[in-house]
């Protein structure tokens, strides 16, 4: 009996150890000091071995009546006192009832061996009446129950909540370890869909991903890349803000990478772009772990051929200036291509920007100096390309996405339920909630219950993933204008619906910015087909334009374009110098195209900064500081 119990010690010391464990590696901060390299065996050893020794103490415990005090006692015979003393420890109930007993059952003996003259009487007596106890082991089971009886309500109902207390601590335990002793069950090759899905029913000798990847390979970085943003940066410029070293260092640039900037043009001539997506690791199939080379080499490489054609136009080749300018931008259209990444879609919009402000700079240097012909034809191409453009976000490769960590951040159902994965959420997360948890009790053991008991689980929670995606397309759909009409708060609406799922909350990307990113970029591209229109209109008939709708009739434009942030045309105005082409920007109010002061000490042209919260969004005429 003796060594079942300390085997049993063992056993549950052992395991509330491991929940322990388990449960402090789960809900600490990463890194935390149970795993930096390994498991810390110096902090998880005095865990089990208090644990052990707890759980060993409890079940050697002498829970009978020998150390309790009872007076006369040492006066009984000792087969008197071995009999109360097993009646005792069968009785097995609370400590004051236990000795509460063994005082009456002293008292009972004493008294009945009180009228007992001589030893033999005695021993006859004290025969008779432990004949007429019976079995110890049952009378103490009996006075047990007959104790429990006699309880007053109050103590009875305690007792049932103290019981019940013990019985949800066990549960609670035993559902800890069920917890935390889940796996994910990865049913569903994500990457090998998301790879069917991003590639056109086209043969591979039309794919101009190829050439990309050849001219981002070839790409050579310029003396003093590591100031690249400072130096070279995507804001546009003009060349006379060069230093005579700058300009040195952009030639070099420029014949380093001639190569590539071919590379670039034979690409845009392809009718289709798509690459075939791997992982960091060859067998691996997640989707978070995508790799996306190139991107950075292909911006840098947009960039320069920015500066080429500024270059070009300055030496009065106004053909080749627009030239690169338009390949800048069709090699944006090219990236965003069909169900590609997210992170591929900003970049295609960050070089289809670089491209139109920098077209808009050369036609305020240089447009004077341009035939309409050239003018046309730079309107006609870019058009073109403009219009094979849907200048929304494609939401299918994120919505993959998710569906990818859902099975990989939630268990395989169990009894019906699937719950959080911790490990993963860890890996991809940086924190679960709020930062502020950390130091709240309150907050710690609300998260703690809600993980527990109340998180959705996988099912739900993609229910949520469709539902997200589903109300960002509309909204997505939907101009900013609109939404401010209807008092859509994208934002809200989507913080209600992750604020109770974590794995939301820690996995969705502030889809709604990239929205208005979409939104700017159209506008960037509608402007700058205008303001090429209105040039040529100008060129061609003498004079500007009265309205926008002057274009349309002339079609040089196919509609007039409609500035998203208020519904209405872009606000065209002819002025003393010239025009003015705007939208009203973030703000939602014509502000006469008063733009608004922007400073930064690390941009070398400050004012170009197009879009800002205040002031109106002014296409044209480009602002430049009087020392530019």
């Amino acid at each position: 009996e003796q060594r079942a119990k300390v085997i049993l010690g063992i056993v549950f010391g052992l395991f509330f150890s491991f929940i322990t464990i388990v449960c402090l590696e789960a809900f600490l901060p990463k890194p935390n000091p149970f795993r930096k390299e390994g498991l810390n065996l110096w902090l998880v050893a005095p865990i089990i071995i208090a644990w052990l020794a707890l759980t060993l103490w409890l079940a050697l415990r002498n829970w009978s009546g020998g150390k309790i005090h009872t007076d006369n006692i040492e006066h009984l015979p000792g087969s008197v006192a071995e009999l109360i003393d097993a009646v005792i420890e069968a009785m097995g109930y609370r400590r004051s009832a236990r000795a509460e007993v063994r005082q009456e059952l002293t008292d009972h003996f004493t008294d009945a061996m009180a009228d007992c003259g001589t030893e033999q009487e005695k021993q006859v007596c004290i025969k008779e009446l432990i004949g007429e106890f019976g079995d110890a082991k049952l009378l103490g089971i009996l006075l047990r129950r007959g104790k429990k009886r006699c309880r007053p309500l109050w103590q009875k109902a305690l007792s049932g909540l103290k019981h019940a207390a013990w019985i949800s601590v066990v549960l609670l335990i035993l559902y800890i370890g069920w917890f935390f002793t889940g796996t994910p069950e990865i049913s569903t090759n994500y990457l090998t869909a998301f790879n069917k899905q991003a590639r056109p029913a086209a043969d591979e000798s039309l794919n101009a991903w190829p050439y990309y990847e050849k001219a981002a390979q070839s790409y050579v970085k310029y003396d003093g890349d590591e100031q690249d943003d400072e130096e070279f940066d995507d804001s546009p410029r003009r060349l006379s803000t060069l230093s005579e070293i700058d300009r040195q260092t952009l030639t070099k640039w420029l014949s380093d990478n001639r190569s590539a900037l071919e590379l670039i043009v034979q690409g845009n001539q392809q009718p289709y772009c798509w690459r075939e997506y791997v992982c960091w690791e060859n067998e691996s199939t997640e989707l978070m772990s995508v790799l996306l080379p190139n991107l950075s080499e292909l911006r840098r490489i947009a960039r320069l051929m920015c500066w080429q054609a500024h270059l070009n136009a300055e030496e009065g080749q106004f053909d080749a200036a627009l030239n690169h300018l338009l390949e800048t931008y069709t090699l944006g259209q090219h990236i965003r291509g069909e169900n590609t990444m997210l992170i591929e879609q900003l970049v295609a919009m960050a070089i289809e920007s670089i491209s139109t402000n920098n077209l808009r700079l050369i036609l305020h240097e240089y447009g004077d100096r341009m035939t309409a012909e050239q003018l046309d034809s730079a309107r006609t191409r870019l058009a073109k390309v403009a219009e094979n453009s849907k200048h929304t976000i494609d939401f299918d490769s994120e919505k993959l996405l998710m569906y990818d960590e859902a099975q990989r951040s939630f268990t395989r159902s169990r009894f019906g339920k699937s719950h959080l994965y911790f490990r993963r959420l860890q890996q991809v997360g940086p924190s679960l909630g709020d930062s502020s948890i950390d130091e709240d009790p309150i907050k710690i053991a609300k998260m703690a219950f809600h993980v527990l008991f109340t998180h959705p689980g996988k099912e739900e929670t993609l229910q949520q993933v469709d539902t997200f995606y589903a109300e960002m397309e509309r909204f997505s759909d939907m101009t900013p204008a609109a939404a401010k009409t209807n008092s859509e708060d994208i934002d809200e609406q989507m913080d209600e619906l992750m604020q109770d799922n974590f794995f939301l909350g820690v996995l969705m990307p502030a889809i709604s910015k990239v929205v208005l990113i979409s939104h700017r970029s159209r506008s960037e591209t509608e402007a700058t087909l205008t303001i090429l229109a209105v040039a040529q209109y100008e060129k061609q008939i003498g004079q500007l334009p009265e309205s926008l709708d002057d274009l349309v009739e002339n079609r040089l434009l196919q509609t007039v374009p409609i500035d998203p942030f208020s519904d209405q045309p872009l606000v065209y105005r002819k002025t003393d110098n010239g025009f003015t082409l705007y939208s009203v920007g973030y703000n939602f109010t014509d502000d006469g195209g008063k733009r608004e002061n922007y400073h930064n000490d690390k941009v070398k042209n400050p004012t170009t900064r197009l879009w800002t919260e205040e002031g109106d969004t002014v296409f044209w005429p480009i602002s430049v500081n009087s020392d530019q």
